[in-house]
């Protein structure tokens, strides 16, 4: 099944999929975290890549992230709250991404 939300995927995030894909069979591209956590209804965040059995949200953080980074702190804070954890990806670390997933599977989170 196509989630409709793959067509912005950039290219860099597709590849990252992949390597984390290697390492943890059950990561999912685009992956739905969350539901009714507060008053106003129901929110939900939304993992560049899940890990569910983890509980690990990658985000790969792309010129579309410049600036944005009260509002990453601030998802972030959410998910911690619901037992997740974040690693962050962008131009300038994702080399250290092969390196980083070797780590997270040997330390099972």
């Amino acid at each position: 099944m196509i989630n409709k939300r793959w067509r912005y995927i950039s290219e860099s995030q597709r590849r990252l999929f992949e390597l984390v894909k290697f390492y943890f069979p059950d990561a999912e591209l685009e992956f739905a975290i969350g539901g009714r956590i507060n008053k106003k209804g129901f929110n939900r965040r939304w993992a560049d890549i899940g890990i569910p059995s983890l509980k690990i949200d990658i985000e790969y953080d792309g010129w579309s992230h410049e600036n944005m980074s009260f509002t990453d702190t601030e998802r972030d804070r959410v998910l911690s709250l619901q037992g997740w954890k974040t690693v962050r990806f962008n131009k300038s670390n994702i080399d250290t991404a092969t390196q980083i997933l070797k780590q997270l599977k040997q330390s099972k989170w």
